[in-house]
């Protein structure tokens, strides 16, 4: 996945957040578990094909 080149003209203090393809942790499910602090998140996909989190 490619994406524009950033604009340097203005420095910020943090880096960008990395992106992440959904599908690229899926893998071909429709949800994945994540683990944060010692507790489970859910992350899936809508009928409209938006993302939810749930915990």
């Amino acid at each position: 996945m490619s994406h524009p080149p950033s604009d340097t003209s203005q420095t910020s203090a943090r880096p960008s957040p990395p992106i992440v393809d959904f599908a690229e942790i899926a893998r071909g499910q429709t949800e994945v578990i994540i683990q944060y602090k010692g507790k489970e998140y859910r992350l899936k996909t809508t009928r409209n094909g938006g993302l939810i989190l749930n915990r």
